[in-house]
């Protein structure tokens, strides 16, 4: 699940206004989080013009760098 706040703030930046509909106070651990983020980033990189696929590969490059540092995994299912 991703956080709200995350959605909100990509969605401002790129001035889409976004409308809770259905407002939910269940938020995932950190470590989904972080991988809900990893995963928006890298699927965003393939619709994006090239000047923003530098942008985002700044941005993966940190969240990976992160994931590392914590030891963060997908977890099999």
């Amino acid at each position: 699940m991703v956080d709200p706040r995350f959605l909100h703030l990509v969605f401002m930046l790129m001035g889409v206004p976004l409308v809770v509909v259905n407002p939910s106070r269940e938020f995932g651990s950190p470590a989904e989080l972080l991988l809900d983020f990893i995963e928006i980033h890298e699927r965003m990189a393939e619709s994006l013009p090239s000047e923003a696929r530098k942008m985002n590969r700044e941005i993966l490059q940190a969240l990976r760098i992160l994931q590392r540092r914590h030891r963060i995994r997908w977890e099999e299912e």
